[in-house]
């Protein structure tokens, strides 16, 4: 919506969607015909990601269309502005991701070393 509104294209990419929203974003655009079909009806042309706007060019760049999207959201939608949502990064979720795979790994290490405790005991 705010795409559309702000007719932001190609080169200046202003605005930039967090991590949940990209994700449903690409998922979406892999349902080419369905995604070319709806962007047509819905802003007359095809939109499609651009992977520089991702920060690994440029992240200070990112960072800043990040905030430039969430004031812009605050601005379009005030009080139903999803903080939840437009807040969460590519960064956090991965660190999420990471520590719980790390604390997964430790559990399974530490039924590891008991089971081995106990073969000890019993031989």
């Amino acid at each position: 919506m705010l795409k559309k509104e702000l007719k932001d294209w190609e080169e200046e990419q202003r605005e930039h969607p967090c991590f949940l929203v990209k994700q449903m974003w690409l998922c979406h655009i892999a349902d080419v015909v369905n995604y070319c079909h709806d962007m047509m009806l819905l802003c007359g042309r095809v939109v499609g990601p651009n992977p520089d706007a991702d920060g690994a060019l440029d992240y200070a760049a990112k960072l800043k269309r990040d905030q430039t999207t969430r004031n812009l959201l605050q601005e379009r939608f005030g009080v139903d502005y999803d903080e939840k949502v437009w807040g969460r990064s590519m960064e956090a979720e991965l660190k999420k991701s990471t520590n719980e795979k790390a604390l997964a790994f430790l559990d399974s290490l530490d039924s590891l070393l008991d089971r081995c405790e106990m073969d000890v005991k019993t031989a």
